[in-house]
Order: structure tokens, then sequence, then C-alpha cells
């Protein structure tokens, strides 16, 4: 009986197995191209549209576990395919992305002086509460869309700063691998998490979906951990990407 409902409903078909995976590829960078023909505030509308499918199809099945491995590779397609445009139309990309400009001014000028928010935790500390509250209430109000809404305007930004710090290299490549510090990463992998766990209490609470209470309170709590370990190590050790970053930029230190 499986099986016959597998081959007949083409949306099984679509969002399982490898498919998944290509189909949320497909969603990132076809979002991607697609933003530059939108007004900036409608472009991660446009990429969490996309990829809602695909979450919604796992929190229905309750499969918090793959549907986090699908959200942790569509968000890694959305940084390389954001890095890519930046780096091959860096000026669409500045345009196309919000607050794209403002992030990587303010990025650059901490690089170079060591001033701004990213190494001081009096002023990163309550950007990242006000961040982490609007995904709280957005998730658990619109079953996980507008915190997917959220998340890809996030990784966008970040993700045009990674793409203009690549563009001022003379020596590209290690920067592909650093622009992006450890920390930040780890804040992406505890919000996946935390959107997951609301979207399904959502569900459950408004159309019964299946839910596993044990499996979300997990998720929850290592969620949260991580957005913690996030900022406890930028805390500890901005300061030393920073130096890392402004020596591969060719300034010294």
């Amino acid at each position: 009986m499986t099986n016959i409902k597998s081959a007949r409903d083409p949306k099984l078909v679509l969002f399982e197995g490898r498919t998944a995976y290509f189909y949320a590829f497909l969603a990132a960078v076809i979002s991607q191209f697609a933003g530059m023909t939108l007004h900036p505030l409608l472009v991660p509308l446009s990429q969490a549209a996309l990829i809602f499918p695909l979450f919604l199809h796992y929190i229905q099945s309750n499969r918090p576990k793959q549907n986090f491995k699908l959200m942790v590779f569509w968000s890694l397609c959305m940084t390389l395919s954001s890095i890519g445009l930046t780096l091959r139309f860096s000026e669409l990309a500045r345009r196309e992305y919000l607050l794209a400009t403002k992030y990587k001014t303010e990025m650059f000028r901490w690089v170079e002086t060591g001033v701004g928010p990213e190494g001081d935790y009096r002023l990163f500390l309550p950007q990242h509460l006000i961040q982490l509250g609007i995904l709280f209430v957005t998730a658990l109000v619109s079953g996980g869309f507008l915190a997917l809404v959220l998340g890809a305007a996030l990784l966008n930004y970040m993700s045009y700063y990674v793409g203009c710090l690549i563009l001022s290299a003379s020596t590209k490549w290690p920067l592909l691998l650093v622009g992006w510090p450890p920390y930040a990463i780890l804040r992406v992998l505890g919000y996946i998490m935390l959107a997951i766990a609301c979207a399904h209490h959502f569900y459950y609470r408004l159309l019964h979906y299946p839910i596993d209470r044990v499996l979300m309170r997990r998720f929850l709590y290592y969620g949260l951990m991580l957005v913690a370990l996030d900022v406890l190590i930028k805390s500890l050790f901005a300061e030393s990407w920073r130096r890392l970053l402004k020596a591969l930029l060719g300034n010294s230190s």
C-alpha cells in the first residue's frame, strides 16, 4: 500500500530521498537568481516560499531529524549561491539583499579597526536576543514559514559580506573557507532546530499533526545550547578571528 501511494503521489516522490536534496538545491539556486527581478523585501519571502513545502512535508510526517538535515543542506546551498551571486554580480547582490550594504560596512570596519558590535558582547548580545525573540514569535505564529523568511534574510546579507571579503582579497580561496566564522554557523544550526521545534508545536496545536514531545524538547534544548555556544565562542574568539581575516586580506595586524 505504501509503495502504491508513493508511486501515485508526486509530492512523496519529490520530497523523499535524494530527490528531496535535489529539490532543496534547486529551491536555493533558483530563488537566488529569480530574486534579481524582485524588490528586496520580496526576496527572502520567495526563498522561504520555495523551500516551505519541503519543510512542511517533514513536519506532517513527523520526521524532524530528516527535516533538520534538509534545512541545513538548503542553508548551505543558499550560502554558496549567495556568495557566488555576489562574486559574479556584486552590484545586483547589493541591491537584492536586505541590509547587505549596512552589514558589509559594519563588518569591514570591524575587521579593519576592531570597532563594532561583532567584537563586543555588550553590543552583539542585545542584537542576538532580539533575533532569537523574533525567531520564536515568527515560528510560533506562522508554523515556521516566517522563521524561514528570517533565516533567508540573515543568510543573504551575511553571505554577501563574505563574498565581498573574497572580492577584496588578493588570494581568494582561504576566505571562502573562513569568511563565515564557526560561531555564526553554530547559531544557524541552533535557529534551524528551534524553528523546527516551534513549527511542530504550531501544527500539533492547530491541526493535530503527530509530534514526538521528547524529541522536540531535545530540539529546543540543543537549539538554545547552540545559540548560547555562539555567544560564548564569539565573546572569546571574535578578536582572534578578526586578526585572521585582516591578515588574509593582506593588512598588517
